[in-house]
């Protein structure tokens, strides 16, 4: 076999490439292996015999008897064989050929091909052209079922980057970066066009909806520069059809649309820049929204070894079609310090904000304050473990601390949320008012080994709210490894009048095996300010972000079935628990070859505000796409 191999990569040299002038460019790549090789040299000919493999990346051929010759076009490949997309031969997806033409750079011509499935034919075509997706070339159809929207059917083309770019090599890590452009109708009546645009540092789509209406969804971010550049973010779903016709149950559920454009320059620890930046409410009309310029001049700095603080002064100014400008300016700033003292572990945070807006209307005004400080003994043992160099590692944690947390606004929630400077007027009032103040006595562990990262930790603590007079316990599990992986975070008041914060995620089993996926979260009976001293992860969030908004509970289940190498399943449903509603559901069949490089997709979902269920099928080619 190797003497064979060794014959046939020779064979091909002589034959195929004796002159630069004569060889194809872009077959320096082209391999083969066999148990026998015949060579024919008044007819530059190979016959290979027995176990044949041509490699020609990313294309891979397989027979028992293959005859090679050169042509103009490239090298033509004679016998009946089957075609693969990595080393592995496709399983249980299969093309089989009785002819290929293999052309520069990354070309592939079948005749008479056949796509088999456990070896039984499902389609046959008089010819089928693959290339590389470094190469122009028509992307894999498109066909679903849109819910009450009815059949679609369309196809796409790839532009690859250095299309584009023709200054940038085409190193293996570009070889998806390009334009992907479809298009398709559907059979009731209306069309829709996507556009998918894969940059070294950017990723931008939209796609537009006709159908009973129109719509435009964008999601476009990306970056130019390091020290100074520009970078931006368009998150929005313009037009009533926009919504309705997606079948994303998060994309749905976002209620404003979000864009921003930004340059900046960073010098040390100084930076500044200069921003547009819009809201509006997701499927309205383009002319809703705000929008307008806004600068940031910001300081952040490490002072000494774990000892970070900065400062950011922010202006700008948003209007809205018909009305006068609104003037917006704040300031904030923090500092933190973790750092051992003697035989202590000390944690210091604190950080405040506060914001101004001016209006036609009236002024609104919106202050926020919040800090911690902890305290603990930190205790380690370590365990030997089958890696000498990676032991496993015991921390108990007594602490004691004090958190803090303050909120006062003069007219925000109509000021602010209308200025679009918060995303909603749910934000503000997430934000509470008032001060609450809370000393805290607790204890983390943690067990795990830092090579394999495997571990787990708890950190569960009791604590009292001066200003309402409350108990209030809070807990946080964080546990991770191959087989498990667990986040949970919660709090509860203990008192006459409960109430109750928390978030969970968890995985039971390994990824590439049957596993359940969960996520749970949730407000219910706590005031504002004191449901953010629950959060055992309680720090200097901006306003709204990682805070319930307001009470309620709602749950998320899937199940990940891989039945064997080539067959997987999937079905997962999020739940309001509280209306007892279904938000949505999703199912999907993959069949792959045994190296996942072709891939038949079936899936379909249902969510709340879409009536029927979705369903589409899909087939990847590894890294090809169809000609």
């Amino acid at each position: 076999m190797i003497a064979a191999s060794l014959l046939a990569r020779a064979a091909l040299a002589a034959l195929f490439a004796p002159t630069a002038a004569l060889a194809p460019p872009g077959l320096g790549d082209l391999e083969t292996h066999a148990d026998d090789v015949t060579i024919d040299t008044e007819r530059r000919e190979l016959l290979l015999r027995g176990r044949v493999t041509v490699e020609a990346s990313p294309f891979h051929l397989r027979s028992e008897e293959l005859r090679l010759r050169r042509t103009g076009y490239g090298i033509e490949i004679l016998g009946d064989g089957k075609l693969a997309f990595c080393p592995c031969l496709g399983t249980p997806l299969t093309l089989s050929f009785k002819e290929v033409l293999v052309g520069p750079p990354s070309d592939l011509i079948l005749k008479s091909p056949r796509l088999e499935v456990y070896g039984v034919p499902v389609m046959a075509l008089p010819y089928f052209w693959l290339r590389g997706a470094e190469r122009p070339g028509l992307l894999p159809p498109v066909l679903a079922y849109r819910a009450k929207d009815g059949l679609f059917a369309g196809a796409g083309v790839h532009l690859p980057w250095w299309s584009f770019d023709r200054t940038r090599p085409v190193a293996p890590e570009d070889r998806e970066l390009g334009l992907d452009l479809r298009g398709g109708a559907y059979f009731v009546g209306g069309a829709a066009i996507d556009a998918e645009l894969r940059a070294p540092r950017s990723r931008t789509r939209m796609r537009v909806d006709w159908l009973g209406g129109s719509g435009v969804a964008v999601d476009a971010r990306g970056s130019h520069g390091a020290m100074s550049g520009a970078a931006w973010d368009v998150d929005a779903m313009r037009g009533a059809r926009a919504l309705a016709s997606t079948s994303s149950l998060d994309d749905a559920a976002r209620p404003l649309d979000r864009l921003r454009g930004e340059t900046f320059a960073r010098e040390g620890p100084l930076s500044a820049s200069a921003a547009i930046t819009g809201t509006m409410v997701r499927g309205a009309d383009t002319e809703t929204g705000s929008y307008g310029p806004s600068f940031e001049l910001a300081l952040v700095d490490a002072l000494a070894r774990g000892v970070s603080a900065g400062a950011r002064l922010r202006a700008g100014a948003l209007s809205r079609p018909g009305e006068a400008p609104m003037t917006v300016v704040g300031a904030s700033a923090r500092a933190s310090m973790a750092r051992p003292l003697g035989v202590l572990a000390a944690r210091v945070d604190a950080g405040a904000e506060g914001s101004h807006v001016a209006t036609s209307f009236g002024a609104a005004d919106l202050a926020t304050a919040s800090g911690q400080v902890r305290v603990g003994v930190p205790l380690v043992r370590a365990y030997a473990s089958a890696d000498v160099a990676d032991p496993w590692r015991h921390r108990v944690e007594p602490q004691v601390g004090v958190l803090a947390y303050a909120a006062a606004r003069r007219d925000a929630v109509d000021g602010l949320a209308r200025a679009g400077f918060l995303r909603s007027a749910f934000d503000v009032q997430a934000l509470g008012e008032g001060i609450s103040v809370a000393p805290l006595v607790g204890a983390s562990s943690a067990l795990g080994r830092y090579g394999a990262r495997d571990g787990a930790e708890v950190d569960a603590g009791l604590g009292y709210a001066v200003s309402s007079e409350e108990p209030f316990s809070r807990l946080k599990i964080a546990a991770g490894g191959t087989f498990v992986l667990v986040g949970l975070e919660a709090g509860a008041t203990l008192s006459a009048r409960p109430g109750v914060a928390g978030s969970l995620r968890a995985r039971l089993g390994a990824v590439e095996r049957l596993h359940l996926e969960g996520r749970l979260g949730g407000r219910g009976g706590a005031d504002p300010t004191l449901a953010r001293l629950l959060s055992p992860s309680f720090a200097l969030a901006m306003p709204g972000v990682r805070y319930f908004a307001g009470d309620g509970l709602s749950a998320g289940a899937a199940v990940v079935v891989p039945w064997t190498r080539h067959l997987t399943t999937r079905a997962g449903a999020d739940f309001d628990a509280v209306s007892k509603a279904l938000l949505g559901a999703r199912a999907s069949i993959d069949l792959r070859d045994g190296c996942g490089c072709v891939t038949l997709r079936l899936f379909g979902s249902q969510r709340l505000g879409r009536d029927g269920v979705d369903v589409w099928l899909a087939l990847e080619l590894g890294e090809t796409v169809i000609r």
